[in-house]
Protein backbone atom coordinates (compact mmCIF):
# COMPACT_ATOMS: atom_id res chain seq x y z
CA UNK A 1 0.00 0.00 0.00
CA UNK A 2 2.88 2.72 1.20
CA UNK A 3 4.56 1.49 -2.20
CA UNK A 4 1.89 2.49 -4.87
CA UNK A 5 0.82 5.91 -2.90
CA UNK A 6 4.63 6.44 -3.40
CA UNK A 7 4.60 5.78 -7.21
CA UNK A 8 1.37 8.02 -7.55
CA UNK A 9 2.87 10.68 -5.80
CA UNK A 10 6.37 10.65 -7.84
CA UNK A 11 3.80 9.98 -11.28
CA UNK A 12 1.47 13.05 -10.36
CA UNK A 13 4.78 15.43 -9.46
CA UNK A 14 6.44 14.04 -12.83
CA UNK A 15 3.57 15.29 -14.82
CA UNK A 16 3.10 18.86 -12.73
CA UNK A 17 6.86 19.07 -14.19
CA UNK A 18 6.32 18.25 -17.50
CA UNK A 19 3.16 20.80 -17.65
CA UNK A 20 5.21 23.65 -16.30
CA UNK A 21 8.04 22.69 -18.91
CA UNK A 22 5.32 23.18 -21.92
CA UNK A 23 3.47 26.93 -20.48
CA UNK A 24 4.92 29.35 -22.90
CA UNK A 25 5.08 32.46 -21.06
CA UNK A 26 3.47 35.17 -23.28
CA UNK A 27 5.12 38.65 -22.19
CA UNK A 28 1.94 40.69 -24.10
CA UNK A 29 -0.56 42.94 -21.92
CA UNK A 30 -3.85 40.64 -21.40
CA UNK A 31 -6.81 42.42 -22.52
CA UNK A 32 -9.42 43.04 -19.58
CA UNK A 33 -12.43 41.78 -21.54
CA UNK A 34 -11.19 38.76 -22.59
CA UNK A 35 -9.75 37.33 -19.34
CA UNK A 36 -11.52 35.06 -16.83
CA UNK A 37 -11.33 38.08 -14.31
CA UNK A 38 -13.71 39.81 -16.66
CA UNK A 39 -16.39 36.95 -15.66
CA UNK A 40 -15.72 37.20 -12.27
CA UNK A 41 -18.23 38.99 -9.90
CA UNK A 42 -17.46 41.01 -6.97
CA UNK A 43 -21.10 40.04 -5.69
CA UNK A 44 -19.27 36.22 -4.77
CA UNK A 45 -16.77 37.28 -2.85
CA UNK A 46 -19.24 39.12 -0.57
CA UNK A 47 -21.88 37.00 0.22
CA UNK A 48 -20.48 33.62 -2.08
CA UNK A 49 -21.87 32.07 -4.30
CA UNK A 50 -26.12 31.59 -4.77
CA UNK A 51 -27.45 28.31 -3.23
CA UNK A 52 -30.74 27.14 -4.97
CA UNK A 53 -32.79 25.92 -1.74
CA UNK A 54 -35.78 23.85 -1.38
CA UNK A 55 -39.12 25.63 -1.66
CA UNK A 56 -40.17 23.22 1.96
CA UNK A 57 -36.74 24.11 3.84
CA UNK A 58 -38.34 26.94 5.71
CA UNK A 59 -41.29 25.16 6.74
CA UNK A 60 -39.29 21.86 7.92
CA UNK A 61 -37.36 24.45 10.16
CA UNK A 62 -39.94 26.27 11.26
CA UNK A 63 -42.19 22.65 12.33
CA UNK A 64 -38.87 21.18 13.85
CA UNK A 65 -38.42 24.67 16.08
CA UNK A 66 -41.54 24.53 16.82
CA UNK A 67 -41.74 20.60 17.78
CA UNK A 68 -38.48 21.83 19.88
CA UNK A 69 -39.85 24.41 21.65
CA UNK A 70 -43.07 22.43 22.79
CA UNK A 71 -41.57 19.77 23.91
CA UNK A 72 -38.72 22.05 25.98
CA UNK A 73 -41.35 24.52 27.43
CA UNK A 74 -43.86 22.57 27.85
CA UNK A 75 -44.00 18.89 28.05
CA UNK A 76 -41.16 17.85 29.73
CA UNK A 77 -40.94 17.38 33.13
CA UNK A 78 -38.16 18.78 35.40
CA UNK A 79 -35.42 16.49 36.42
CA UNK A 80 -32.18 16.78 38.81
CA UNK A 81 -30.22 18.37 36.64
CA UNK A 82 -32.78 21.09 36.39
CA UNK A 83 -33.45 21.66 39.75
CA UNK A 84 -29.35 21.95 40.54
CA UNK A 85 -29.45 24.50 37.62
CA UNK A 86 -32.21 26.33 39.50
CA UNK A 87 -30.40 26.85 42.94
CA UNK A 88 -28.58 29.98 43.37
CA UNK A 89 -24.84 30.70 43.88
CA UNK A 90 -25.17 31.37 47.41
CA UNK A 91 -26.62 28.20 48.39
CA UNK A 92 -23.94 26.44 46.45
CA UNK A 93 -20.80 28.50 47.75
CA UNK A 94 -20.98 28.38 51.81
CA UNK A 95 -20.31 31.95 52.95
CA UNK A 96 -20.67 34.07 49.77
CA UNK A 97 -23.74 35.66 49.93
CA UNK A 98 -22.44 37.20 54.26
CA UNK A 99 -19.56 37.89 52.54
CA UNK A 100 -21.17 39.97 49.84
CA UNK A 101 -23.50 41.63 52.21
CA UNK A 102 -20.43 42.84 54.46
CA UNK A 103 -19.26 44.35 50.85
CA UNK A 104 -22.37 45.92 50.40
CA UNK A 105 -22.89 47.31 53.40
CA UNK A 106 -19.07 48.95 53.37
CA UNK A 107 -19.62 50.00 50.09
CA UNK A 108 -23.14 51.74 51.34
CA UNK A 109 -21.95 53.56 54.51
CA UNK A 110 -19.16 54.87 52.11
CA UNK A 111 -21.69 55.89 49.55
CA UNK A 112 -24.39 57.32 52.16
CA UNK A 113 -27.19 54.34 50.82
CA UNK A 114 -29.41 52.75 52.50
CA UNK A 115 -28.52 49.74 54.89
CA UNK A 116 -31.59 48.58 56.46
CA UNK A 117 -32.16 45.59 54.38
CA UNK A 118 -28.66 44.51 54.28
CA UNK A 119 -28.53 44.17 57.71
CA UNK A 120 -31.74 42.27 58.54
CA UNK A 121 -30.79 39.84 55.92
CA UNK A 122 -27.41 39.45 57.59
CA UNK A 123 -29.19 38.91 61.04
CA UNK A 124 -31.34 36.23 59.46
CA UNK A 125 -27.83 34.55 58.16
CA UNK A 126 -26.39 34.92 61.76
CA UNK A 127 -29.11 33.08 62.91
CA UNK A 128 -29.38 30.53 60.81
CA UNK A 129 -25.60 30.13 62.08
CA UNK A 130 -26.29 30.25 65.49
CA UNK A 131 -29.22 27.03 64.60
CA UNK A 132 -26.76 25.11 62.53
CA UNK A 133 -24.21 25.07 65.11
CA UNK A 134 -26.79 24.32 67.72
CA UNK A 135 -27.74 21.45 65.61
CA UNK A 136 -24.47 20.07 65.16
CA UNK A 137 -23.52 20.40 68.54
CA UNK A 138 -27.00 18.87 69.56
CA UNK A 139 -26.08 15.82 67.74
CA UNK A 140 -22.71 15.57 68.78
CA UNK A 141 -24.45 15.27 72.24
CA UNK A 142 -27.10 12.56 71.37
CA UNK A 143 -24.09 10.72 70.29
CA UNK A 144 -21.66 10.98 72.53
CA UNK A 145 -24.14 10.60 76.05
CA UNK A 146 -23.74 7.33 77.44
CA UNK A 147 -27.10 5.07 77.48
CA UNK A 148 -26.00 2.69 79.16
CA UNK A 149 -28.01 3.82 82.17
CA UNK A 150 -30.88 2.72 80.45
CA UNK A 151 -30.21 -1.30 81.42
CA UNK A 152 -29.81 -0.53 84.13
CA UNK A 153 -34.36 -0.05 84.64
CA UNK A 154 -35.98 -3.11 85.20
CA UNK A 155 -39.38 -1.24 84.45
CA UNK A 156 -40.24 -0.29 81.03
CA UNK A 157 -42.52 2.94 81.68
CA UNK A 158 -39.38 4.30 83.86
CA UNK A 159 -36.88 3.49 81.40
CA UNK A 160 -39.15 5.79 78.86
CA UNK A 161 -39.13 7.93 81.15
CA UNK A 162 -35.43 8.56 82.32
CA UNK A 163 -34.76 8.49 78.32
CA UNK A 164 -37.03 11.28 77.42
CA UNK A 165 -35.71 12.92 80.49
CA UNK A 166 -31.89 12.98 79.32
CA UNK A 167 -33.00 13.74 75.93
CA UNK A 168 -35.30 17.00 76.45
CA UNK A 169 -32.01 18.12 79.27
CA UNK A 170 -30.10 17.83 75.79
CA UNK A 171 -32.73 19.48 73.65
CA UNK A 172 -32.53 22.39 76.76
CA UNK A 173 -29.32 22.86 76.67
CA UNK A 174 -28.57 22.93 72.71
CA UNK A 175 -31.88 24.36 71.21
CA UNK A 176 -32.42 28.21 71.88
CA UNK A 177 -35.96 29.21 73.54
CA UNK A 178 -37.51 32.22 71.51
CA UNK A 179 -40.16 33.90 72.71
CA UNK A 180 -43.90 33.85 71.63
CA UNK A 181 -44.77 37.09 69.22
CA UNK A 182 -47.88 38.49 69.53
CA UNK A 183 -50.22 39.54 66.58
CA UNK A 184 -48.74 42.92 65.32
CA UNK A 185 -52.06 43.83 63.67
CA UNK A 186 -54.30 45.50 65.13
CA UNK A 187 -57.49 43.85 67.03
CA UNK A 188 -60.87 44.78 67.05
Amino acid sequence: MYFRSLTTTKLYSQQDQTKQKNVEVNEEPIQYSKSAAYQYRARITRTGEAVQRLWYEPYVIMGSLTIFMIYFTIIREENDIDEELSKSLYSRIHGLEEAQLKLSLEYNKEHGMETEAILARLKEIKEKKILRKSFITLYNDIFNTDWTFLKDYTDVNTAVDALYYKFYEILDANVPLYKKRGKTYPRK
